[in-house]
């Protein structure tokens, strides 16, 4: 089974139809997101319909729970992106977001937009903790042990690594995509367990303005972290434009951060 994993796209659909077209020349069985399909970026009702109109299903990420108001946070930007995105937001991309769930199981892996072990409910911030240092995962090793086949795909950060737990549980090996990689492959069999954090599709964090996602095959047994290139200065000229999203978002875009 071949699938593309496709996370935080961030309202940005020049980089997720590059994306998906990438995807089909890969040939996959399957397209799946792991949530923030909206916010920061200039175009949320036409990613929500792109999502929904191709069958891809997912999970729900901290962007749509703001923007449908189910907490709030002390973050002035992200409060400016939440507060344009919602006033904007189609009743078809509310619906849409609104049933999207919190984690979504398959026979090899769990799939869930941020760290699966903070998850509670009610949902609020303290669901999407942000990874600072890959032993942090330590705390919630035996949580993440038991995913299926021990592989924990999520997004969230918007660095595309690879963390995988050796020896009981006592040791992180972080495997992280350089600057210059095009991509980055792992076995699925390389730990205990295999926490990964895909890369964001629509606003990457890792110093390269391109887009990035995921392919997992079980059959050869790797989850492969891939990059596209695509019109960045075209979005960054669209949220200039939007009236209510913050000219530093396009800066932020440019800079890949």
């Amino acid at each position: 089974m071949r699938t593309a994993l496709l996370f935080d796209i961030h309202a940005n659909l020049p980089t997720l139809q590059a994306v998906l077209a990438e995807v089909e020349r890969a040939g996959v069985d399957g397209v799946l997101h792991g949530g923030d399909l909206i916010g920061w970026g200039p175009q949320p009702n036409e990613v929500v319909a792109a999502i929904a109109e191709r069958g891809i299903e997912g999970v729900v990420g901290n962007h749509e729970l703001l923007c449908l108001g189910a907490f709030t946070e002390q973050h002035p930007l992200r409060n400016q992106s939440t507060a344009w995105t919602a006033a904007v937001l189609s009743k078809d991309s509310k619906r849409f977001i609104a049933q999207l769930p919190a984690q979504m199981r398959f026979d090899d892996f769990l799939l869930s937009h941020a760290n699966p072990a903070a998850w509670h409910e009610p949902p609020d911030n303290a669901c999407f903790p942000y990874l600072r240092l890959g032993n942090e995962l330590l705390a919630d090793a035996e949580c993440l042990a038991s995913a299926p086949g021990g592989v924990i795909v999520t997004g969230h950060t918007h660095v595309p690594a690879v963390f995988a737990a050796h020896l009981g549980g006592a040791a992180i090996e972080m495997r992280e995509m350089e600057a210059s990689d095009a991509f980055l492959e792992c076995s699925l069999d390389v730990g205990e367990w295999l926490f990964v954090t895909v890369g964001a599709v629509g606003k990457p964090r890792d110093g390269v303005p391109a887009a990035n996602w995921a392919l997992m095959d079980t059959e050869a047994g790797t989850i492969t972290l891939r990059r596209v290139s695509y019109d960045v200065q075209a979005v960054c000229e669209m949220i200039r434009q939007a009236e209510g999203l913050p000219d530093v978002l396009a800066e932020e875009l440019a800079k890949g951060r």
